[in-house]
């Protein structure tokens, strides 16, 4: 068995905030803000993030010291006015989720067609807001008189920093001490 189908077929079972919609398949990121009324700066942060670790390596490549100074306090207020957008975002209600890297397991009151997608909203410990375009893998009935059905959906189209830290939070890595 390769990484990937180790990375794949872990699963840990947690309870964060999450929400989700449905929503159409060529849904946007900004789209998929509009859909779960949430902030459009949500749909910046991968991308953001992306520019951060791109710019610590920059930096890290300057040898001269002023030059490197004033980049690194560049930095620095640039990591201030990130977290002023992300302050005091507003989070969905906790609920018992199932994750894997690549995919996430939760209950709902209503099914979802299979094939069908959905917007998904998550916060992450570190206060680290995951959206996602995930497609419906499968909806069951968990009990016949509760109405309760058990989703199943894979996620799509992740930017590669919200990969990596979906992996690590499901892996352990960036996990809370239970």
């Amino acid at each position: 068995m390769g990484d990937d189908d180790r990375r794949t077929s872990m699963r840990r079972r947690v309870r964060l905030p999450f929400g989700f919609t449905t929503v159409e398949p060529e849904t946007t990121a900004a789209g998929l803000c509009d859909a779960l009324g949430a902030p459009r700066v949500l749909a910046l942060r991968a991308r953001l993030a992306d520019l951060d670790d791109e710019f610590t390596r920059l930096v890290a490549s300057v040898t001269e010291r002023v030059t490197q100074d004033a980049l690194r306090a560049l930095e620095r207020k640039l990591g201030v006015l990130e977290e002023m957008l992300m302050a005091d975002l507003p989070e969905p209600a906790s609920a018992e989720l199932e994750m894997s890297a690549d995919g996430i397991g939760f209950e709902a009151s209503d099914p979802l067609e299979a094939g069908s997608w959905i917007a998904v909203h998550l916060v992450l410990p570190v206060n680290y807001h995951l959206l996602a375009a995930a497609r419906v893998q499968r909806s069951v009935p968990v009990d016949q008189h509760a109405g309760k059905f058990r989703i199943g959906a894979a996620f799509e189209r992740l930017e590669p920093l919200t990969a990596r830290r979906l992996t690590r939070f499901v892996i352990g890595r960036d996990a809370p001490a239970d």
